[in-house]
């Protein structure tokens, strides 16, 4: 967060709570300030340890609510060239034209699950996750 400038409500860190659940491979992080917890988005697909690591919202986030409370996306004028990503990137998995396709079969590959989706229209995005 300090290398992209995402540190907006000062000095220090910005995580003031972690929750990691190892064998489920997940982790909640509670961020100082909203501001700071919407910075924290534009840091999805960055490479961690040579792993792609995702960056979302809780399940019971509720876009309407946040929006009252502060920034509900990443500030545009973060450096995220500092960290490897594109500029532009933040923010790009999130918004109304994102949508979410539940209850495919365990068994199909990705191949498989992108050539179902690309029938409907081109895909400006695609990110497959496995969860039983």
């Amino acid at each position: 967060m300090a290398a992209i400038g995402g540190n907006t409500a000062g000095p220090g860190d910005a995580i003031v709570n972690v929750y990691i659940n190892h064998e489920k491979k997940f982790t909640f992080v509670e961020m100082r300030s909203i501001e700071e917890a919407s910075n924290a988005m534009a840091l999805d697909g960055i490479i961690f340890e040579g792993a792609p690591v995702k960056v979302r919202r809780p399940s019971d986030y509720n876009p309407s609510l946040a929006a009252a409370l502060g920034p509900s996306q990443p500030n545009p004028n973060l450096n995220l060239a500092a960290i490897g990503l594109p500029p532009g990137s933040a923010g790009g998995l999130e918004g109304p034209d994102r949508v979410f396709v539940g209850g495919l079969p365990y068994y199909f590959t990705e191949a498989q699950v992108r050539e179902l989706l690309e029938s409907f229209g081109s895909l400006h995005g695609f990110d497959l996750v496995k969860d039983r």
